[in-house]
């Protein structure tokens, strides 16, 4: 009985559609988003985000290039498609990724350009045909992976920085440094930030339950898997406009992991992960820590105005003098670091308020900004 109630509850809100029945209002969801590999999230932001496109060619919103982009707040979207605020900075990061939206950043407090873009051609997978032997079939896909496989591992490139960011007295403002550095270099290419503390505290900061951290990105790159920037995409997330590898959420392992395999994920970072600039915010020396250094094409050694602070780094700079490393000494930047206010913000909204304070103005020079 209750079933049926039920039956006719919905044949009530429901009908069929006929040549005259008007039709609700929906966007468009283009046919090569179905063989993308991208989130349902992300596939339907972009549908959202290029119905949104077509309003603005209507109302003629088009840059000094003729390019066409919107405005749209995170939080709208978040409320028009029932998700967190996180879930669709980390969709509009797929996208980016993917190459089929580009962001700019138009200042404080002033919300950011979206430009949508549209695949040039859409290349087409390949078919196997399932009517055929078993081993036919594992032979045909297996000649495929290799083929296409390989063909999206080459996202290399030179000219990436590695910068390593370190403090032997262990500034409180070494972090808020580091994350705002790679917030100014976001100016310059895409940006990943590595946190290699012990005790970072970004789920309790940035309220997040992170699923994998930096130690799963580590094992994943290091054992086997190819495609680094699946690797790091499998955890990464997105803030002010870089990504970063939540990090490790058992900080003791970090003092146990190899120096080879430190070596090692620092070398395809540089290499292989398809960003312009890394940032390696270092904790603990760490084993390899001065062979990691010597990786970073710069080194910021960052310090307070106090007295225990100047002798830490007089230590430092005994330890690193008897490393007999002259190219990493040459390329080392001890830097006194502004004072940074915290003030009642927590969260992004602290983070911004680095970023437009005296530290963000700090990073933005060392930037180039």
């Amino acid at each position: 009985m209750r079933n049926r109630s039920h039956r006719q509850e919905v044949k009530t809100i429901t009908e069929y559609i006929t040549a005259n029945t008007t039709m609700p209002p929906f966007f468009p969801y283009p046919r090569f988003l179905l063989k993308m590999d991208l989130s349902q999230t992300a596939k339907l932001l972009y549908a959202l985000l290029l119905d949104r496109s077509t309003l603005s060619q209507k109302n003629g919103w088009q840059d000094n290039e003729g390019r066409t982009y919107i405005v749209y707040p995170i939080a709208e979207i978040a409320e028009i498609l029932d998700k967190s605020t996180m879930t669709i900075q980390n969709s509009l990061k797929e996208l980016d990724i993917a190459g089929l939206l580009e962001r700019e950043r138009r200042g404080f407090s002033a919300p950011n350009r979206l430009y949508v873009k549209v695949p040039e051609a859409v290349k087409k997978l390949p078919a196997i045909e399932k009517y055929q032997a078993a081993p036919d079939i594992v032979r045909e896909i297996f000649l495929y992976y290799r083929k296409y496989g390989q063909e999206t591992q080459e996202i290399t490139g030179s000219g990436k920085e590695v910068l390593g960011i370190y403090s032997p007295g262990h500034s409180i403002l070494q972090t808020p440094f580091a994350l705002t550095l790679a917030q100014a270099f976001t100016q310059k290419g895409r940006v990943l930030y590595v946190n290699l503390k012990e005790c970072a505290g970004f789920a309790r900061w940035l309220q997040e339950n992170y699923q994998r951290d930096l130690l799963d990105v580590m094992y994943l790159c290091l054992n086997g898997e190819r495609n680094i920037p699946d690797c790091i995409r499998s955890a990464a997330c997105s803030l002010e406009g870089f990504d970063y590898i939540p990090p490790a959420e058992d900080g003791i392992c970090l003092g146990e992991t190899d120096r080879k395999d430190y070596v090692e994920f620092v070398t395809l970072l540089a290499e292989k992960s398809g960003y312009d600039v890394v940032i390696l915010d270092f904790g603990m020396m760490i084993p390899g820590f001065f062979d990691i250094l010597e990786k970073c094409s710069h080194v910021y050694i960052a310090l307070e105005q106090e007295e225990l602070q100047e002798e830490a780094v007089c230590h430092f700079r005994q330890m690193m003098s008897r490393q007999n490393r002259p190219l990493l000494e040459e390329h080392v930047t001890f830097l006194r670091l502004p004072a940074a206010r915290t003030g009642r913000y927590h969260g992004v909204e602290r983070l911004q308020q680095w970023i437009w304070g005296e530290l963000g103005d700090c990073a933005r020079q060392l930037a180039g900004g």
